[in-house]
């Protein structure tokens, strides 16, 4: 079976290949980096580099897939609209194009549980629960307008998934770690309410398991699926936890929700004011190690027969280990 992968030069879209080329799948990988695309390339795996905004270079590209996984996307909690709106709606849209006119099964999309998230503590969020009236981020924004591009524009005839994993963390991790570990401050890191808010993480490769899965399953029953590592924790028993593993001794810091809130908004009209990166705390970020968000993966569990196979407390010492080969060393 010949698959498609989109953005296998990021974070998810690496670990996927290797994933399924040790499952005996024949594998077109594509992505803008042509140096890591490189280092993809073997027997198994052809890459091609693409940029997925770019229609015409999609359809003069002559791929031959059975099924796509749809791993491309701009990930971020920070940056410009337009660019979210481009690389995570338009690029979609191309995609779906492309797969309408030459033969794909299935495509897989790789959403993001941040279309839930409002700001309030929510517990067990099942798939159909409703979304909020706006969105909490840009990039909330564009996955759910991504979403909406693969149900209501992929043929009929195509069948559609979509996956919500929740905060994907492992080794390579661009987005989630590198966050929270720019947050420690002189041996303190901050949280509210003594971190006893309860959170769900994704280590990537129970990402990429529910992905092999969702790519094998014969009966698709529902097209969106929630997926976790199934193990949610306070919050401060997950910093201790990953901390443990680094190897770093840094103590919580209990601060009020509403100082970390004022700092976070100053911070971010600062920023957008003289056009700087993103401030170390945003209040998307706050409002994710801050607030209870766990996920209902029920559904997973019994149309796909999801089950973990990295545990959070493994996945965290997996990404320490490779934190301190390639970015202490």
């Amino acid at each position: 079976m010949k698959i498609l992968i989109t953005g296998a030069t990021g974070f998810v879209g690496k670990h996927l290949v290797n994933f399924l080329k040790e499952r005996d799948f024949d594998i077109i990988a594509t992505g803008r980096n042509e140096a890591v695309g490189a280092t993809l390339t073997d027997d198994k795996v052809k890459f091609i580099a693409l940029d997925l905004t770019d229609a015409d270079a999609l359809q003069r590209s002559n791929i031959d897939a059975d099924m796509i996984v749809h791993c491309a996307a701009l990930s971020s909690a920070w940056g410009k609209k337009q660019d979210f709106y481009q690389n995570n709606v338009i690029a979609t849209k191309n995609l779906v194009a492309f797969a309408n006119t030459t033969g794909v099964k299935r495509i897989i999309h790789i959403s993001s549980s941040s279309v839930y998230f409002d700001f309030k503590n929510k517990n067990n969020i099942r798939e159909d629960a409703a979304l909020p009236k706006h969105f909490v981020n840009d990039y909330a924004w564009s996955k759910y307008l991504a979403e909406q591009v693969i149900m209501n524009e992929t043929k009929d005839d195509v069948e559609k998934i979509i996956l919500r994993p929740r905060g994907i963390f492992g080794e390579g991790d661009t987005a989630i770690m590198p966050r929270l570990l720019q947050l420690v401050k002189k041996g303190s890191f901050p949280v509210v309410d003594q971190g006893r808010y309860i959170v769900d993480i994704t280590h990537v490769e129970n990402v990429c398991q529910a992905i092999w899965l969702a790519l094998k399953t014969d009966c698709i029953k529902h097209h969106c699926y929630n997926i976790t590592d199934d193990e949610p924790q306070n919050f401060s028993a997950l910093m201790s936890s990953m901390f443990t593993a680094m190897k770093m001794e840094i103590k919580l810091r209990n601060l009020p929700y509403f100082m970390l809130y004022a700092t976070a908004t100053v911070s971010e009209w600062w920023a957008k004011l003289v056009g700087g990166k993103e401030p170390r705390l945003t209040r998307y970020g706050l409002g994710l190690i801050a607030k209870t968000q766990t996920l209902d993966i029920d559904r997973a569990k019994e149309d796909l027969d999801y089950k973990p196979i990295v545990s959070t407390t493994e996945g965290m010492y997996r990404y320490a280990n490779w934190y301190r080969k390639n970015v202490v060393a």
